[in-house]
């Protein structure tokens, strides 16, 4: 007995929950049972919300699947694939179109369509046979080609009249749309919760923080506030005023955006300044590990590398101590310094800093360079996402005018962050950050104190390497400090344990270093770099 195997497409999710999928099966099934041959449903070969103007079908769809069956063996050679019209194969051109249909031919493979029903077989395929699919696959294709020229065409009406009125009624929770479908209104309440979920990412809380002070302080929009509302708020450009129109849908797995975001298309309340200096503090705090929870335990989480560049970690042992991340895994020597004596060290040296030392903090320059970085971040995505689109298209040269625009963009950018960083080189003012750090010191509940003096310590340092000596009772940690702008410090640490003491010494210069190095017996080349006296 024949086996027969019927495969059904329908282009959009929506025909799943009409006629088309019962349509197609119970006609294969009919034609089957009329010529006395058996319909094989084992493959499931039905392709839901999948196009085949794309070839998607055959790429990542079950009909690629047959064809890989048909080569395994597991479709016998003999079979017959009952299909409802040829267009259900492909709506690809015709070259492309007609390769697929004659491959599944040579495979020994029947194919029967049923409007107009009619038997295809590679040994039997005779000229009008063949006229026939290239005609219905011309003619799909065309078709296809069309519905692709008017939906384009729909769309850039819609895109063209949104300043008049607006596309649809879906809008962000902090705004509805007006009676008269002309403009947006605010929603004052929501717009001053969204305005504080900015404010308090950008003073370097996290999402758990800022969900504590939302529950206690703000109504959720829905039921409760989350990290990911959150992290979706932050996020959300229509904050910016814009919107991005999109086909699909999430719930289906095919959403994807159509052109370019329409500009001003919903009401501002958030600067571009704010939203970027945002986004760099979310993917601060994703690249931050340690403990969670009220107490900070670790200011310098992300910061800290040992002289290999391996990360060192805060641990609990007799007593909380900075060790090498490796260590901790049983790779590599225990060779721990106090956390407790490094932060007060760290500290110290933070106090003691003059502004003409380092590089200083001043606020406004400081967010400056955070919306700029993000902003970077943000088009460096984009530009990744349209050149992994380039691959897809068969059109290129509308979307390699975009990215020889977004490249221009980014190189601005880069140009200006390099201009923000000389002027945070020659800023005059880190006052804010040690008042900061004295505030802590003679506060009972530092909790909060110590979030906001991690996200300044963030800003100023961008790395710190540590490295660490034991002699005798003693230990020592060499700590080289790279600010932002560059610049490097050095403070050397000593705690004694037999005698409890501990002591530090900063230097600014490499110079000063060696000496200092030397007069305690320590090393007689430099740690951080190799060097020789």
């Amino acid at each position: 007995m024949v086996r027969c195997y019927s495969y059904t497409r329908f282009s959009t999710p929506v025909q799943a929950s009409g006629d088309s999928l019962r349509r197609q099966t119970e006609r294969s099934l009919a034609w089957a049972k009329s010529h006395g041959h058996v319909l094989d449903d084992s493959l499931h070969l039905h392709d839901a919300g999948v196009s085949a103007w794309k070839g998607d079908n055959l790429t990542s769809g079950k009909l690629g699947g047959f064809i890989k069956a048909c080569d395994e063996g597991t479709v016998e050679r003999g079979s017959i694939l009952i299909i409802e019209s040829l267009d259900r194969l492909s709506r690809q051109g015709v070259r492309l179109a007609l390769r697929l249909f004659l491959d599944i031919l040579e495979r020994g493979i029947t194919i029967v369509t049923l409007q107009p029903e009619h038997i295809f077989e590679n040994d039997t395929l005779d000229e009008m046979s063949l006229i026939i699919a290239i005609v219905v696959m011309g003619r799909a294709n065309e078709e296809s080609a069309m519905k692709s020229y008017r939906g384009k065409a729909s769309w850039e009406s819609k895109r063209k009249q949104a300043s008049i009125r607006k596309i649809t009624a879906k809008c962000p929770l902090w705004m509805i749309l007006s009676e008269d479908k002309t403009h947006f209104d605010l929603i004052s309440e929501r717009v001053d919760a969204v305005k504080k979920i900015f404010e308090l990412s950008c003073s370097g809380l996290g999402g758990m923080k800022i969900v504590k002070y939302l529950h206690a302080h703000v109504p959720p929009f829905k039921k409760v506030w989350s990290k990911t509302s959150i992290r979706r708020i932050l996020s959300d450009r229509s904050v910016l005023g814009e919107y991005q129109p999109h086909t699909g849908s999430v719930k289906h797995k095919n959403r994807k955006p159509i052109g370019e975001p329409l500009l001003n298309y919903y009401p501002r309340i958030i600067s571009d300044d704010v939203f970027y200096h945002a986004q760099k503090s979310l993917k601060d705090n994703l690249v931050q590990r340690g403990r969670k929870g009220n107490n900070i335990t670790n200011l310098f989480t992300g910061l800290v590398r040992d002289t290999f560049g391996g990360i060192m970690a805060v641990v609990s042992k007799d007593r909380r101590v900075l060790v090498s991340y490796e260590a901790t895994r049983g790779r590599g020597d225990f060779v721990s310094f106090p956390y407790e004596f490094f932060e007060i060290g760290i500290m110290r040296w933070l106090k003691e800093l003059r502004s003409e030392d380092v590089i200083t903090h001043k606020r406004d320059v400081n967010d400056k360079l955070a919306a700029s970085q993000g902003k970077l971040d943000a088009l460096t995505d984009r530009i990744s996402k349209i050149k992994r689109e380039l691959k897809s298209e068969d059109d290129i040269e509308p979307l390699m005018a975009i990215l020889r625009e977004l490249d221009n963009d980014r190189k601005m950018l880069v140009k200006e962050i390099a201009t923000i960083k000389e002027q945070l080189a020659s800023t005059n003012d880190i006052g804010s950050t040690q008042d900061l750090i004295h505030i802590m010191d003679t506060t009972e509940e530092p909790s909060e104190l110590r979030q906001r003096i991690k996200a300044r310590i963030r800003d100023l340092i961008s790395s710190i390497v540590v490295d660490i000596k034991v002699i005798g009772q003693s230990r020592w940690a060499l700590v080289e400090i790279t600010l932002t702008s560059g610049i490097k410090r050095w403070v050397l640490m000593m705690y004694s344990k037999g005698n409890p003491a501990f002591w530090h010494q900063s230097v600014n210069s490499r110079d000063d270093l060696l000496p200092l190095l030397k007069q305690h017996g320590l090393w007689c080349h430099s740690p951080m770099r190799g060097e020789t006296e």
